[in-house]
């Protein structure tokens, strides 16, 4: 992954199949689109490859740690 820190405006997308090609190419082998997704932000494209994939939103800081325990959702102790 190599991803800018912060994004304004997100989109998230399924690769094309130039970028799949790209990818195989620099990982020296087959890719399942299935492991790809892109996210857009400014017109730029960014892939993730990964195995599995979960999507969410929060209002924590950009500061606060993912990986503290605690509900991810407004509202919610």
């Amino acid at each position: 992954m190599a991803l800018p820190r912060a994004f304004r405006g997100l989109e998230l997308l399924q690769p094309t199949r130039d970028e799949l090609g790209q990818l195989e190419a620099l990982l020296g082998r087959a890719i399942d689109s299935t492991s790809v997704k892109i996210l857009a932000s400014e017109g730029k494209r960014f892939p993730v490859v990964a195995s599995s994939f979960s999507l969410s939103e929060n209002d924590w800081d950009i500061f606060e740690s993912p990986f503290e325990f605690r509900s991810q959702f407004r509202g919610a102790p």
